[in-house]
Parts: structure tokens; C-alpha cells; sequence
């Protein structure tokens, strides 16, 4: 019986550990909100910045991890009924450092290649310098003037 205890009292540690706030929504192991506004990606970073949120908690545009973490990302976007159109995550190259693309929440490199980008992406890092999530699953560069829904993750 202790050990079934230990056990259910782990489980709830981790599920209440777990929770997001506000309107944000738990996929995998990060916080994620979609908001239904379309914005140029400057934008849409300081919209995801400035989100009131409780207890000192911040949030940015979202970054993906693993290719494990694409693919929840991509399925709770098709499962919850989101539009299957281009997002904005949180990556940009930087104009000194063309076609290397970086999570502006850490300054991480972005994954390369395959699993992460569409085949053939990127194919314009010196003139689209920012990330989206493509409505083909895969990350594809894209000039951030364009207006386009986005993500939003807790940091």
C-alpha cells in the first residue's frame, strides 16, 4: 500500500507540476498558446512577450527541441482543429550570420536538415530570415514581414 501511494502521490506531483497557465495548453513536456491574430513576426514576438501571465511566468515565440516535440506540435495543431496555415516560431538568422538560424528565447542553433525542414528549405536565409512552422509540418524560412499566425510557448 506505501508503495502505491508513493507512487499515485508521484504522479500527481508530476501532473500539477505540469499544468500551464491561462490559455496555454500542454504538448508534450511545453506550454503552448496559438492565438488566432496574424502578425508580421516582429510582431508576433512582442505580442507572445508582453502576454499577461501569473506568478512572474514569460512567454516567447515557440521553439521546437526534437523532432519527437515537432511531431506533437504539428499533431495538436491537426487534432485541436487549428487552420493548417503557416506559424511563426521563435528563430530567426541573424544578418552577420546568414542561413544560421538561432532560438532567439536561448541564442540555440535550430535544427537543420532533415527531419526538421522541408526539403529544399531554407532556401532564402538572406532574404527570409525568420521561422515558420509550414502548413507542411516542417520548418521553411520566410520574410518576417509576411503576416501569419504564430505560437506562443512559456519560457
Amino acid at each position: 500500500m506505501k508503495a502505491v501511494t508513493v507512487a499515485f502521490a508521484t504522479l500527481l506531483s508530476v501532473a500539477t507540476a505540469q499544468t500551464c497557465a491561462g490559455d496555454f495548453e500542454l504538448v508534450g513536456s511545453a506550454c503552448y498558446l496559438i492565438p488566432t491574430e496574424e502578425y508580421d513576426w516582429f510582431t508576433a514576438m512582442e505580442h507572445c512577450n508582453n502576454l499577461p501571465l501569473p506568478n512572474g511566468k514569460m512567454a516567447a515565440l515557440a521553439r521546437v527541441q526534437s523532432c519527437h516535440h515537432l511531431v506533437l506540435l504539428w499533431q495538436h495543431i491537426t487534432d485541436k482543429g487549428y487552420p493548417i496555415v503557416d506559424y511563426w516560431l521563435g528563430g530567426t538568422t541573424a544578418l552577420d550570420t546568414t542561413g544560421v538560424f538561432r532560438w532567439n528565447s536561448t541564442g540555440e542553433m535550430v535544427p537543420m536538415g532533415v527531419p526538421f525542414w522541408f526539403p529544399g528549405q531554407p532556401d532564402r536565409p538572406h532574404l527570409e530570415r525568420a521561422l515558420s512552422l509550414s502548413k507542411t509540418g516542417y520548418f521553411a524560412d520566410e520574410n518576417e514581414i509576411i503576416r501569419q499566425r504564430f505560437i506562443c510557448q512559456l519560457v
